[in-house]
């Protein structure tokens, strides 16, 4: 896919928005696994009054968050190496 032409401004305003953006990513990325991690903790040390099937719901619905977040920090990644090589 042909990236349009940028001027060194729009270039440089281009990385360091996609620079943010990274971290902002990998923030949730990191979120997401903690939130992960918690709720397999507490699967695999179930209280007897907790709601296996929330918790469970919860599982998946994490999973899925967090392949999202780890999608999305790669695509975004990926253009800022690009536009990175760019720059020179």
């Amino acid at each position: 896919v042909p990236v349009p032409t940028m001027s060194p401004r729009e270039l440089s305003k281009e990385i360091s928005r996609l620079e943010k953006l990274v971290g902002e990513l990998e923030s949730q990325v990191a979120s997401e696994e903690a939130e992960l991690k918690e709720i397999e903790y507490r699967l695999a040390n179930v209280d007897p009054t907790a709601d296996i099937f929330a918790l469970t719901q919860d599982h998946a619905a994490t999973q899925e968050h967090l392949a999202g977040a780890m999608s999305a920090w790669e695509e975004t990644s990926h253009k800022l190496e690009e536009l990175s090589a760019q720059r020179g």
